[in-house]
Formats: structure tokens, C-alpha cells, sequence
């Protein structure tokens, strides 16, 4: 189980949706835990699709 820490406090990671536009516009990284009464996600990523990229290569190196 992955915990995460968001707004409210802890959560347990649930899944996640990640939306890359075609166009220029910034990509999308939402993180939900299971709970059904929020409509926004507690964490949020979002910038240049390179720069998310970077992001989660140095964290997958770090893990490694």
C-alpha cells in the first residue's frame, strides 16, 4: 500500500489519470485516494510534459 500526503493529511494511493493534450498545453498528473466526497484530487502535477517526464525519471532512478 502506498501512502501519499495530500491537503487533509494522509491517504492511502488509489489510482491515478494523467492527461496529455496534443497541443502545447500543460499535462495533467491527478493522484486520488479512494474517497468519494472530494471532487478535486489531493495532489495534483501539472507543467510541461518534459519537465513531468524529468520528474518521474529522477524519481524512478532515486528508487532504484
Amino acid at each position: 500500500m502506498i501512502e501519499c500526503r495530500g491537503r487533509n493529511g494522509w491517504f492511502n494511493f488509489h489510482h491515478l489519470h494523467v492527461l496529455v493534450p496534443s497541443n502545447p498545453a500543460p499535462s495533467w498528473i491527478d493522484i486520488y485516494s479512494k474517497s468519494k466526497l472530494a471532487q478535486m484530487p489531493p495532489i495534483i502535477f501539472t507543467g510541461p510534459r518534459t519537465e513531468l517526464i524529468k520528474l518521474f525519471e529522477d524519481i524512478l532512478e532515486k528508487l532504484r
